[in-house]
């Protein structure tokens, strides 16, 4: 009888079902997610947009108030393209990595895990973010344009009389992170319906 023997450089090969499962899981739902329908495929490459469209508006609402509270009349062309093009880049793009890319590689399968993400995505990064955003941008363009007093240099002076544009947006941070839920949650339905078509394939194939 041959005696099987191993040397310390190898190791033994396992085929568990896990393994199996894991190496092909991305080639399969690419392949799940090229049958399904093309709207489907669309709303899920690119109902982020939606939730950036809405972050540039909050951003633009929220430099225009800050510009009128604060009385900063330079580099008006300069803030704006700022507050349109980055929190839309940075909302879609978030959304897409944080949410979207995690379903389709098989590494967010919980629908209340997508929905919580979806709406801290919605309220943080494209109402919130915009908001610090136009403070930080405007406080930099009044430093370029007009020396800066000891107080003024402070983000103290700064956010201590914005109350009241804070409290309007409010409503944008709220709307925001239901929208990114309802984003979050419709999504998932959609991966639902490509492991819905991957059992259907395996039926078949039984």
């Amino acid at each position: 009888m041959q005696s099987l023997t191993m040397t310390p450089t190898e190791s033994p090969k396992l085929n568990s079902p896990t393994q199996n499962l894991t190496n092909p899981k991305r080639k399969v739902l690419e392949e799940m997610f090229r049958q399904l329908p093309a709207d489907d495929q669309k709303y899920m490459k690119y109902a982020s947009v939606f939730l950036g469209l809405n972050a540039t508006l909050y951003g633009l609402a929220a430099n225009n108030s800050f510009r009128r509270l604060l009385n900063i009349s330079q580099a008006g062309i300069t803030s704006t393209l700022s507050m349109t093009f980055f929190p839309l880049i940075t909302t879609t793009i978030g959304y897409n990595w944080l949410l979207v890319q995690p379903l389709l590689t098989g590494n967010l399968n919980c629908s209340s895990d997508a929905v919580v993400r979806g709406g801290l995505i919605g309220s943080v990064v494209s109402a919130m973010y915009p908001i610090a955003l136009a403070v930080s941008l405007n406080k930099s363009i009044a430093a370029r344009t007009t020396p800066l007093t000891g107080k003024q240099k402070t983000w103290r002076y700064w956010f201590a009389p914005s109350g009241p544009v804070f409290k309007k947006m409010s409503l944008a941070m709220v709307l925001q992170g239901m929208t990114g839920a309802y984003l979050g949650f419709t999504h998932h339905r959609t991966y639902e319906k490509m492991l819905q078509i991957c059992e259907l394939n395996k039926d078949l194939k039984d």
